[in-house]
């Protein structure tokens, strides 16, 4: 039996060229900082994000996550509407502590 002959060929690859003494210009501009606007949006989009996964919201298809939110919401209005209906002295009290707080102006 005789076995068929294969040819390898051989390639030589160059040799690295020497490092230029020259100094090198940056190839690139440096980017500007990004825009307030911009990154407010990236923290929003962060905070969803972690919400979503916080929560396990990131497996639902949208309509699952609507009715997720509209529950949420129902519910924290709800409770507004009870602390403000059931406790005003209390709701008036926390607002103006609120107030207070945000603006530092005496009451």
């Amino acid at each position: 039996m005789v076995r068929p002959t294969t040819t390898t060929t051989t390639t030589t690859t160059p040799a690295p060229s020497a490092p230029s003494t020259a100094t090198k210009q940056p190839s690139a501009a440096i980017a500007p900082p990004p825009s307030l606007l911009r990154r407010t949006a990236s923290q929003i989009a962060k905070r969803v994000y972690q919400f979503e996964l916080t929560f396990g919201l990131y497996m639902l298809n949208p309509v699952e996550k609507y009715i997720f939110h509209a529950l949420i919401a129902t519910f924290a209005l709800l409770m507004v509407y009870a602390a403000v209906s059931f406790m005003p002295e209390t709701a008036k009290y926390v607002v103006s502590r609120g107030r207070y707080y945000l603006s530092s102006e005496s009451l």
